[in-house]
């Protein structure tokens, strides 16, 4: 109620500042409107709203002050008309003090003087599309025939003017609730909350649980055994690690000390992902979450890239340790690599770009899609570590701080043919372009990306969506500038 109050004094305020009175007595009373007058009294309002009724035979002084808009108006007459900046100003301080016509007044005098003003389009609702200023409700009408139809092709769906996501749309299906990061049924989170539960790899535990899982280690029927000594019962595809983050389930016949760690490098990577796009898949239906298959040996990879569909597997595995298989669990689909043991380091960095792979293939048929942007959208996000890129350092290190290999263009690095070096360097190197365009150019990559999600897009249109507004030329430029810098700090950071 106080809340109203305020906001009607206010609105007041834009019409009279509060008077002062000073009685005969020595009282005094401070920021008080008049609400009328008679012969023998006045009646004022203090800003709490209270009514104070004052004999005019007992006031010895009313200061009168003028109104806001008066006071306003004097300083607008004052105010050079060319200086821009000083009109800028102006109309900051006539919005402070809620004078709506007059912050839109004073925007236009602006524009008169400088019809491109971006401050005062900006301020004014417009938006500056294929080189000409559009007023807010021209843009959204553009904007919406052009990310309808894709927003559509990705699943999502409008409500109350808002596009939602295919998992907003599950969670509220199924009457979900967030806890510790996780959705469950709300009855759960009851039950969560009451016994003090903390998820880990899938399970809700105990306080005492807990604690023996932070020691390392894991339940073995009613037992709780060292990790090691477990590795043996998790070996074959019969029976392997299962192991569910919030957003991926790993299946592992490796060592848990690996299958574990590729865990938390794929929830690290879909959790940036996730951050940035803002729309996720139904990982709540029956299909369940996106799943990556992280192999023992290379055997084991050969062995699904042998089971999965024809040419694809074969187009996407290469030499590159990761690819997608469509049809692994009937639908579920899975991003499949393997622990190639060069200090670790290549399999920890596969295990996220196998995640995002799945992930992406929850919006779209990645079969049909471009590899090349697939490569780079994993790679950028699989190597991203808050707002650095950070590949792993095996033969990158030597590779950026050879003279004679040098980074393609930003518009031609997406061609992966034209490339001299290996087909696992690709990854992080056009990943680094898709890292760089989400910290310039963010919300024009979303929209690339959803694109070519969608089927709209091919390499060079995909280049042209994440850079637009910039011309080709400008985006080289500044992307070789960032190069140089990259270099700098990449070789300059203590890798282990």
């Amino acid at each position: 109620m106080r809340a109203i109050v305020s906001l009607i004094v206010l609105a007041s305020l834009i019409h009279a500042l509060p008077d002062d009175v000073k009685l005969k007595d020595g009282k005094e009373y401070k920021e008080l409107t008049l609400k009328s007058e008679t012969k023998t009294q006045m009646v004022f309002e203090d800003l709490e709203g209270k009514k104070i009724t004052l004999s005019k035979d007992k006031i010895a002084e009313h200061i009168k002050k003028p109104t806001i808009r008066e006071s306003f108006a004097e300083k607008r007459k004052a105010t050079a008309p060319k200086d821009t900046a000083a009109l800028a100003s102006l109309a900051k301080e006539a919005q402070t003090l809620g004078l709506k016509r007059e912050v839109r007044e004073v925007w236009n005098d602006i524009l008169k003087v400088d019809s491109e003003n971006v401050e005062a389009r900006a301020a004014l609702g417009f938006v500056k599309t294929a080189g000409k200023w559009i007023s807010a409700a021209e843009a959204e009408a553009a904007f919406e025939k052009e990310t309808g139809p894709v927003y559509k092709a990705l699943g999502l769906t409008k409500s109350d003017g808002k596009w939602v996501s295919p998992a907003e749309v599950a969670r509220k299906k199924l009457n979900l609730v967030e806890i510790q990061g996780v959705w469950v049924k709300a009855e759960q989170a009851k039950k969560i909350t009451a016994d003090s539960l903390s998820y880990r790899e899938g399970n809700w535990l105990t306080k005492d649980e807990t604690v023996k899982f932070d020691q390392g280690l894991r339940r073995a029927g009613r037992e709780w055994k060292p990790a090691k000594e477990l590795d043996a019962d998790h070996n074959t595809w019969k029976e392997p690690w299962v192991l569910k983050g919030k957003h991926v389930e790993v299946l592992s016949n490796a060592r848990y000390e690996v299958a574990g760690r590729s865990l938390i490098q794929a929830e690290q990577a879909l959790d940036a992902f996730i951050k940035f796009f803002g729309y996720e898949p139904d990982i709540y239906g029956e299909r369940g979450m996106p799943v990556v298959v992280y192999g023992r040996t290379v055997e084991d990879y050969k062995f699904f890239g042998g089971s999965a569909s024809p040419d694809w597997a074969a187009t996407r595995s290469s030499s590159d340790g990761v690819f997608y298989m469509p049809n692994f669990l009937k639908s579920r689909g899975a991003g499949v690599t393997y622990f190639y043991d060069m200090w670790g380091l290549y399999a920890f960095w596969w295990a996220p770009r196998a995640a995002m792979e799945a992930y992406l293939a929850r919006f779209s048929d990645l079969t049909k899609l471009d590899a090349n942007i697939l490569d780079a959208v994993a790679g950028g996000f699989a190597f991203r570590k808050g707002e650095l890129h950070d590949p792993p350092p095996i033969n990158f290190n030597t590779w950026i701080s050879d003279k004679t290999r040098s980074f393609e263009s930003a518009s031609k690095l997406l061609e992966r043919n034209a490339r001299s070096n290996t087909s696992e360097h690709f990854p992080m190197q056009s990943g680094l372009l898709i890292h760089w365009l989400s910290l310039n150019k963010k919300e024009e990559l979303r929209f690339a990306i959803m694109k070519w999600l969608a089927g709209q897009s091919n390499r060079k249109q995909f280049f042209a969506d994440a850079t637009r507004g910039w011309t080709t030329e400008e985006a080289d430029k500044a992307f070789d500038a960032y190069i140089e810098i990259y270099k700098k700090e990449w070789l300059a950071r203590p890798h282990k």
